[in-house]
């Protein structure tokens, strides 16, 4: 039988003994799977989110069975304010991706994204990637480059954001600097005032496309440091 690679982004209780699991496969994209008697203890624990697994399930409906299961040796270990990041990319993946639909390399992009955590000391930069990547493999252009009239983005110049659209120049001193839109598109280093600016600019850009929803992981944010200097954005 095929086992798949999987992680799990979100466990739901269903009924005394059981749960559904949102998971993104490497095969199959996002969907639910029920864990049958996953509460019931003995050999049949509850899968953990943040673990690679590879899993085989069975049905034919949109919400399928967990039949196999086995978890692959390189479970990643996270301090507690890197599990409240981790949990806000499972969020973001349960909000933008719709359910069974394959995106390809989606799989890669999340555990690269975990394995970043520990790894990056540039926990804003890993989040900006992140989910750029994750709004452009859903079909969501973020045009960071250049603006509504193709001109090349300038450092010295000031932008407002037009989603689905792009920077539009501005001469309010509100505006968003050209030096954010190229550290966010990696063209240049992120600073301070660049990291917190691209921090308010990915909320909004993400607000808009979950929008009435909302992303409730983001108020643990407040209370956790993303960096060695700010506290309050993420």
């Amino acid at each position: 039988m095929n086992l798949n690679d999987i992680y799990i982004i979100k466990t739901l209780p269903f009924g005394e003994t059981s749960n559904i699991y949102e998971i993104i496969s490497n095969e199959q994209g996002r969907m639910s799977i029920i864990h049958k008697g996953a509460k019931k203890g003995n050999k049949n624990f509850p899968l953990s989110q943040f673990c690679p697994y590879k899993i085989s399930w069975s049905g034919k409906s949109s919400l399928k069975y967990l039949k196999e299961y086995e978890s692959i040796n390189n479970k990643i270990i996270l301090s507690d304010k890197q599990k409240v990041i981790a949990l806000y990319l499972n969020e973001l993946l349960y909000l933008l991706v719709p359910k069974d639909l394959k995106i390809d390399g989606l799989f890669d992009v999340y555990g690269e994204a975990l394995y970043s955590l520990v790894n990056d000391n540039n926990l804003l930069k890993t989040l900006n990637d992140y989910e750029i990547t994750i709004l452009e493999k859903c079909g969501h252009s973020i045009f960071l480059k250049s603006n509504l009239d193709n001109i090349p983005i300038k450092l010295e110049k000031k932008y407002l954001y037009i989603s689905d659209y792009g920077p539009k120049e501005t001469d309010n001193n509100d505006g968003i600097s050209g030096k954010t839109f190229l550290a966010l598109a990696n063209e240049i280093d992120y600073d301070k005032e660049t990291l917190i600016e691209s921090r308010n600019l990915m909320k909004r850009v993400i607000d808009f496309y979950i929008k009435p929803r909302t992303i409730k992981t983001r108020e643990i944010f407040k209370y956790i440091a993303l960096d060695s200097d700010d506290k309050k954005n993420g």
